[in-house]
């Protein structure tokens, strides 16, 4: 997925699980029910098409590699047969050019490799029948050809593995198409019902189906924490946006900033050892900055 895709799954995410902990508010409603479901499924649809788009990237890199490998171990066995013939018949030429290093093989860029290893096969096509004495087999350099036939494919691209992949993620598109529709048109319209009567659960609702997307201004809430008797600055006080994993710690001068998506209503906690926590209802709009300034009261025991 790209930024933007991801956004809206993250999102939309957050908005179904928050239903799902909720689900006695509307279960006594069977079209909110079945809005729900139709959602639910369609996330977990798009779970599926990440996982199969996943395991043939991963797929594709793991066949590569396994072929890199098994290729340049059967050429090196093969180039070992020519040096050690080249070395009895005073062939300098041939030990020179036949001498490789597995470990130098295992990691060449894979054209490289695919030309090295047909030239070790040529070469000993050429001598096949004095290379037999030093056990050099017909099926080892038919295997040999077929390696390197093998990895040339691979090399050139997984066209399955490829196709799979984007079909993955054309079907990752359409789902999240799917649920730009139930959330835009049918879940955001029936959550209305309880803008009134189930305020906290409405207000979660909307912060967490929230798409943050980047490349805009950041929205944020910022100010300053002071102790209500003496107005000194307080350090490391926590600063929560409830129901949501946003938080802060403050600074030694009290000031804290924290990035949040735009909601209507939430409530941002304020809190520290020894300090009555205090929590205030606020609303944060897209793309602009809520200064909200605090005074925390001592305990007193």
């Amino acid at each position: 997925m790209n930024s933007e895709q991801l956004a809206r799954y993250k999102a939309y995410r957050l908005a179904l699980a928050h239903l799902k902990e909720n689900e006695s508010v509307f279960n006594d409603k069977p079209a909110f029910v079945a809005v729900y479901q139709s959602a639910t499924s369609a996330m977990a649809q798009l779970d599926e098409a990440e996982q199969i788009r996943l395991e043939r990237q991963s797929g594709a890199t793991h066949t590569k590699n396994e072929q890199r490998d098994q290729l340049a171990r059967l050429a090196f066995t093969v180039s070992n047969v020519l040096v050690s013939h080249a070395v009895d018949t005073g062939d300098t030429a041939i030990r020179k050019k036949m001498s490789f290093n597995l470990g130098e093989l295992q990691y060449l860029v894979p054209q490289r490799l695919i030309g090295i290893a047909a030239n070790i096969l040529d070469t000993a096509r050429r001598q096949q029948q004095a290379l037999q004495a030093y056990g050099l087999s017909e099926e080892q350099l038919n295997e040999l050809a077929d390696r390197i036939n093998q990895f040339s494919e691979t090399a050139q691209g997984p066209r399955k593995f490829i196709t799979e992949r984007m079909q993955a993620g054309m079907r990752q598109e359409e789902l999240l198409e799917k649920l730009d529709t139930i959330f835009n048109e049918q879940l955001d319209g029936l959550m209305l019902l309880y803008q009134e009567k189930q305020r906290e659960f409405y207000d979660q609702y909307m912060l967490k189906r929230t798409v943050v997307k980047r490349g805009r201004r950041k929205t944020r809430v910022y100010g300053q924490v002071t102790d209500k008797a003496t107005a000194a600055p307080l350090e490391n006080v926590t600063v929560a946006v409830k129901g949501t994993a946003m938080s802060t710690l403050t600074a030694p001068d009290g000031s804290y900033s924290m990035n949040t998506p735009s909601f209507s209503i939430g409530v941002v906690v304020y809190s520290k050892e020894g300090y009555t926590p205090v929590e205030i209802t606020t609303s944060v709009k897209r793309g602009q900055a809520t200064n909200n300034d605090m005074s925390l009261e001592k305990v007193h025991i």
